[in-house]
């Protein structure tokens, strides 16, 4: 429990392009209804506060989220990568930064601060013509940082609106220069959603394997080879194995704890309030994370042709955050059925 810790600050809640998939519609909900203020901007305070109650782990990683980060201005983020550098050298841990925004407001200023302190950009676009980030200004911006040092990768929500155009934007992301590409799925995709994603995204298998030379990555496609390997230490999709069950925890504005970005209509991946803590490793005797874990190994359980890739993915790469869409203590069947699809098209 001390090899790694990864913090996901939520530095606001505020953004101005509202995607309709978006996580954080709840919030962007709330605040058009005037009960969610305002300020809901992450005090730089709370930086020192993860730094600090998770001593002794051997790696600190924070992904700054929103809304939109970037909102919070160039001055905040310096201020944050600065507590941080001074916290990792008092507890001699290393750390990795990386920031996920719709890149919009991207400039020669926000790269250079983030190659200055080595933090990473994941840039989210959907493709041309797809909703809001899908933007011409996102894709000439995209392909001006494709090569610089800052650059992470480009990520693309794939969701009903768009899953047919997989290989396109992928195409689109070549003739940019952008290097790494990576996908997420749309968590509340339903089975039949979820199998129409994975069959749209073996296509994109296939014509990545029709390359005489790939000069862009996609991270799920190498997953899902590693996966059938057993090289599971070679993953960087964020899809296939649980990534955010007892080391990853979404810090919000007001310090409550949540594991990956579950919504805030209920408990079963809410865990109280930083400042309730000692130490972040105290939340392993929580009766909210009891009750994860135990909804974790019962997800495990599931029979038929889903099973083996059940055992394979833990349960369907498992997701606390199932309120209403995904019954507790199951598997999660769509992403079962997608995973099944994508491990079956490769050797």
């Amino acid at each position: 429990m001390f090899d790694r810790i990864m913090f996901l600050p939520k530095v606001n809640n505020a953004c101005f392009l509202d995607c309709s998939y978006c996580m954080t519609d709840l919030e962007m909900e709330r605040l058009k209804k005037g009960d969610l203020p305002i300020d809901t901007m992450l005090p730089t305070w709370r930086i020192k506060e993860m730094c600090d109650k998770s001593a002794g782990f051997n790696r600190w990683v924070f992904s700054f989220l929103g809304g939109e980060p970037l909102m919070n201005g160039k001055d905040y983020f310096r201020e944050v990568f600065e507590i941080i550098k001074e916290r990792s050298k008092f507890h001699f841990t290393p750390y990795s930064t990386r920031v996920t925004t719709n890149g919009l407001l991207l400039d020669d200023e926000w790269m250079d601060l983030f190659a200055e302190y080595n933090c990473k950009v994941v840039m989210s676009y959907d493709g041309l013509g797809n909703g809001k980030k899908g933007s011409k200004k996102g894709h000439e911006i995209m392909k001006r940082y494709a090569n610089h040092k800052a650059m992470g990768n480009v990520a693309m929500v794939v969701s009903e609106s768009n899953y047919h155009t997989l290989v396109d934007v992928y195409k689109e992301l070549e003739s940019a220069g952008v290097k790494r590409f990576s996908t997420q799925y749309d968590i509340f995709a339903d089975t039949p959603m979820m199998a129409k994603f994975g069959h749209a995204t073996v296509e994109l298998f296939r014509y990545i394997e029709s390359l005489e030379k790939v000069t862009t990555s996609y991270f799920v496609y190498n997953d899902a080879k590693a996966m059938k390997r057993g090289k599971l230490s070679s993953l960087n999709s964020g899809d296939f194995l649980n990534n955010h069950l007892v080391n990853d925890y979404v810090i919000d504005y007001d310090g409550s704890i949540r594991n990956g970005l579950s919504a805030r209509t209920g408990d079963m991946g809410t865990h109280g309030n930083l400042s309730d803590y000692q130490h972040i490793n105290d939340l392993l005797f929580t009766k909210s994370m009891r009750r994860v874990l135990r909804d974790y190994t019962a997800s495990l359980q599931v029979f038929g042709e889903l099973s083996e890739v059940c055992r394979m993915t833990r349960g369907g790469g498992y997701a606390p955050d199932k309120y209403g869409y995904h019954p507790e203590f199951a598997p999660h069947i769509p992403k079962l059925t997608c995973y099944k699809i994508l491990l079956d098209a490769v050797s």
